[in-house]
């Protein structure tokens, strides 16, 4: 039996992405292949052996590139998330400053805001955090950062926009 298929021990899996050099191509802009090897040398050969050749994507034609090679494993998933997570709260906090018309001092219907800052916050900004009731027992205080703020006013922005008119419930309602 081959080794890579019983588990040898020595082995790691690979994903090797390749991304589009001729932008005519009406292939993917990315592709990923997965490979089991003991290095990302030998990974990345294994890949190109596999795809090469007529009408393969790494032959005389050149379509593709080796952009990225990186060992799976949970740690590397784990970080990877967090990479990803950070990269899209980035963008969506800057495209939400850059919507916003107004600083982000004296906003009306301040409680709601701060009921907003947290959730985005725990939900979206840090979301191992602890949603929606934090990860301490009896954790009622509401927490904030920079794109949770941004989010926030954005969404009041986006519903005034509509013409919704939003009022703070009186205490005790």
């Amino acid at each position: 039996m081959d080794a890579e298929k019983i588990g040898d021990p020595g082995l790691n899996r690979y994903r090797v992405v390749a991304q589009r050099t001729v932008t005519e191509h009406e292939g993917a802009a990315t592709l990923t292949h997965f490979a089991l090897a003991r290095s990302v040398e030998e990974a990345v050969s294994k890949v190109r052996q596999a795809h090469e050749g007529p009408g393969g994507v790494y032959g005389d034609q050149g379509l593709y590139r080796v952009v990225e090679v990186a060992e799976e494993s949970p740690l590397n998933e784990e970080r990877e998330l967090e990479e990803a997570r950070r990269r899209f709260v980035t963008w969506v906090m800057t495209a939400a400053q850059a919507e916003t018309v107004e600083v982000i001092t004296g906003v009306p219907h301040s409680e709601m805001y701060g009921t907003l800052c947290d959730f985005f916050t725990r939900a979206v900004v840090f979301p191992g955090f602890g949603f929606p009731f934090g990860t301490e027992k009896g954790d009622t205080s509401l927490h904030t950062s920079a794109p949770s703020r941004a989010l926030s006013r954005l969404l009041l922005e986006h519903l005034t926009h509509h013409g919704l008119d939003l009022r703070e419930l009186e205490a005790g309602r």
